[in-house]
């Protein structure tokens, strides 16, 4: 009777840390098309949800003004964002794919302003995380 109790009890922890384990969803990784999606968003809102996610830890975002390079990393570009909060652009925005593999593309987001265009081209690579802005390369 004592052993069978042992093993009753036995059985029951290994089922509850299989049960434990099995039941512990995992978050799918971001598509490119919801990663190119969600930077829109951000741009022509500034609403940063699941933004910090899609940025790769080495990302970079670079632009030119007077001939300057001007570059910032990933802590600069969220504390700036945050800063300035939710300002919605008075802008036409779209975007092309200038090349596209497995695990790399590069996209054209064009914003058209009234009097100018901004342009920011976009580099994301699919890695263990995902789909991830890995550069950001702004024209005037």
């Amino acid at each position: 009777m004592k052993t069978l109790k042992s093993l009753l009890f036995a059985t029951l922890i290994l089922a509850t840390v299989f049960v434990a384990n099995a039941t512990t969803p995992k978050k799918p990784k971001p598509t490119l098309e919801f990663t190119i999606n969600t930077y829109l968003s951000v741009l022509n809102s500034g609403k940063i949800s699941d933004y910090a996610n899609l940025l790769a830890d080495n990302v970079k975002f670079n632009s030119t003004r007077n001939g300057k390079l001007f570059s910032h990393d990933k802590t600069e570009e969220l504390d700036f964002i945050r800063r300035v909060g939710y300002v919605n652009q008075n802008c036409k925005t779209n975007y092309e794919t200038v090349s596209a593999e497995n695990n790399f593309c590069v996209i054209k987001v064009k914003m058209v302003y009234e009097g100018f265009t901004k342009e920011n081209f976009v580099s994301l690579t699919n890695s263990d995380k995902g789909w991830q802005i890995t550069d950001v390369t702004t024209v005037y």
